[in-house]
């Protein structure tokens, strides 16, 4: 059996469901027209989390020759779902996907051939993903829900006892506009991270001492190069659940590593920015440079730069904004990491180095007596 949610959901079940608060979360939201299969016996259930932002990345049925038996649901940020109905029959199947990556495009169900229960429920995607759980249903008539432009499962209800009585699904009604992530503020402050230098730390590059045991004055020279890399990666709940593809807009008090001087970092905030899934650069230091060095004398050599890392927490207001301009608003925690590099500082001196930078282990490369 196939109910039109104008016969349904406006009635029966917005009663049943009205008792619960996570039950009437299904009941209006920015669904796409909705649709159900099956009969209204049994407890309803209601499985989303759109109000906290994670959508349905996974569904995992039973069925016997007869109909479905249990069905649970697994959401973007890990969650699963309570097992309804009862988890028997010989039939059983499970799909996942990334809901950043890919999207539904077929969700269809039929009935058990008796107005009583579901018998069977096929769900496909775009990259080829398929489940496809339930009795035989040749000569049955099949009932293919509105899956949206977007092709996202917000959420699923239902009800079951001890098999799946009724089946329906909630798909975002459009296309998403835009993503804003708003009113952000990291669980440290930029005062707090500089006053304990934390994640802040210098980096020997190449470090030479020499002794000149000539009656000459020599000259020593270091050169060389090394690789380093500056990224920036944001997670959230969010990014797993849409992804890149649409703009995400951040602003707020958002913590960044720059220059405080060209040769050293320290934490700064800044008002705005535009997400990226991750920023990565890769670049080399090179150095070549030469003191000279008086007979009996000394020189102690040196080129380090400043590396700079943070893995820190953030609290935020995100927005999504669809392109009929309905908007969905929740709040989240995220994380944001960052490694980043000043430029480098070549110097020598006749007395060595003691402020703690560190330098290369290395005795045979280190150190040199020239005779």
């Amino acid at each position: 059996m196939f109910f039109n949610p104008r016969t349904l959901i406006l009635g029966g079940v917005s009663l049943l469901f009205a008792a619960g608060a996570v039950a009437s979360d299904c009941d209006d939201g920015p669904w796409a027209p909705v649709s159900m299969t099956g009969a209204d016996t049994g407890a309803p259930w209601c499985d989303t989390m759109w109000k906290q932002g994670p959508v349905i990345a996974g569904v995992e049925a039973w069925a016997n020759n007869e109909r479905l038996k249990a069905i649970r649901f697994t959401f973007s940020d890990g969650t699963v779902g309570p097992m309804h109905g009862r988890e028997d029959g010989d039939k059983h199947g499970a799909i996942s996907w990334h809901p950043a990556d890919d999207k539904i495009v077929q969700a269809t169900t039929w009935g058990d051939g008796r107005g009583r229960r579901v018998g069977r429920v096929v769900i496909k995607t775009a990259g080829g993903k398929v489940l496809d759980v339930g009795k035989d249903t040749d000569g049955q008539a099949q009932y293919d829900h509105v899956v949206g432009n977007a092709g996202i499962m917000m959420g699923a209800f239902g009800h079951a006892g001890y098999d799946i009585d009724l089946l329906g699904f909630n798909f975002l009604r459009g296309e998403i506009k835009k993503i804003t992530v708003g009113d952000v503020k990291f669980d440290q402050s930029a005062e707090d991270l500089n006053s304990q230098k934390k994640g802040l730390k210098p980096q020997s590059l190449d470090y030479q001492h020499v002794t000149n045991g000539l009656t000459t004055t020599i000259t020593k020279e270091l050169s060389g190069e090394r690789s380093y890399t500056q990224s920036k990666t944001w997670t959230s709940s969010t990014m797993i659940s849409f992804g890149f593809k649409y703009t995400i807009e951040v602003s707020g008090e958002i913590l960044d590593i720059g220059a405080k001087a060209s040769t050293e970092l320290s934490f700064g905030v800044q008002q705005t920015e535009t997400y990226t899934s991750q920023y990565e650069e890769t670049n080399k230091f090179a150095w070549k440079f030469s003191t000279p060095v008086g007979p009996g004398e000394e020189a102690f050599c040196r080129s380090f730069a400043w590396e700079g890392e943070f893995n820190g927490k953030y609290q935020s207001t995100v927005t999504i904004e669809l392109e009929d301009g309905f908007k969905i608003q929740y709040p989240e925690i995220g994380e944001m990491k960052q490694v980043h590099w000043s430029e480098k500082t070549d110097e020598c001196q006749k007395t060595d180095f003691n402020d703690g930078i560190p330098k290369i282990p290395s005795s045979k490369r280190a150190i040199s007596f020239v005779a």
